[in-house]
Formats: C-alpha cells, structure tokens, sequence
C-alpha cells in the first residue's frame, strides 16, 4: 500500500493509459515514496528473507515530453527490503512525517501511531539536516495541537 494514497483516483487499468494524469514527475526531481509492506507469515512467523520477489514497483516514463511512455519495473526481494533498513536515519525521518500526516488525518491506516511515536522517528532521522529544516519541524509539532478520536 502507497501511504497517502487513500485518495487515488486512478485505476489500475488506466495506468498504462497516457492520457491519464499519473502524477508525473520531471526530469531533475527526486521523490520520496513509502510503501506498507506485510511480510508473508507461515504458522505464525516469519518465514525469513528468500530470493523471491517480496514486491515489484510498476512506473512508466517518457523520454520526451509529449512521447510515448515506457514501462519500467523493478522487485525486491525481503533481504532487499530489509537491507534498506541499515540507511535508518533517512527511512526514520521519512516514516516518522508519514506517521504524523496520519495522525493529523486520523487516518484509519495509522495504525498504533501517535504524536510521541512521529516525534521519536523524525528525532532519530535529525543527522543530515544542513538548514534546520527537520529541526524546525520537531518545533513545530510541539506546538501544534493534534486531533484525537473524539475531535478537534
């Protein structure tokens, strides 16, 4: 599941369609997409990293404005999946902004994120932040006021 996503107004169907608004990126942009993953479980436990696909992302792109798209895919395996792990800053502040938005939102995906949990991953994702940015947004959360199941 693409967190954030709850919204999408695109089939699976019209995502080879061109004429279809995808959400396009440009060329020089970079994107920063978090995904749910639930590891298959046998007899109540993990089976354990193994060479077979654990997920695949579908894109397409275009090599000109205006051109026709390509597909383009790419699978990890769950070894993969968890050797991403080891960058651990980065994939802390990513999914410790994503927990916030869905706190914010109430998201009934958030799952067991709170405000505290948000707070915890983005402080753990502070080391690379030349301009202050992550900082200022800790600031920020701890005056904002969070709404909570029985409103604002």
């Amino acid at each position: 599941r693409l967190i954030g996503d709850e919204n999408r107004v695109i089939s699976n169907e019209e995502f080879t369609d061109d004429t279809k608004d995808a959400g396009e990126i440009g060329a020089g942009q970079t994107v920063t997409a978090l995904y749910e993953v639930v590891p298959c479980m046998i007899d109540d436990h993990f089976d354990g990293p193994s060479q077979d696909p654990a997920v695949t992302f579908d894109l397409r792109y275009k090599k000109t404005l205006g051109g026709e798209s390509h597909p383009l895919s790419l699978s990890l395996t769950v070894g993969e999946v968890i050797g991403s792990c080891e960058r651990c800053g980065e994939l802390n502040f990513a999914a410790g902004v994503a927990a916030y938005g869905m706190v914010l939102r109430q998201s009934p995906y958030k799952g067991e994120a709170n405000l505290d949990m948000a707070k915890r991953l983005i402080s753990q994702g502070l080391g690379f932040d030349p301009h202050g940015y992550r900082a200022e947004l800790l600031r920020l959360m701890e005056k904002a006021k969070v709404p909570t199941e029985a409103g604002l």
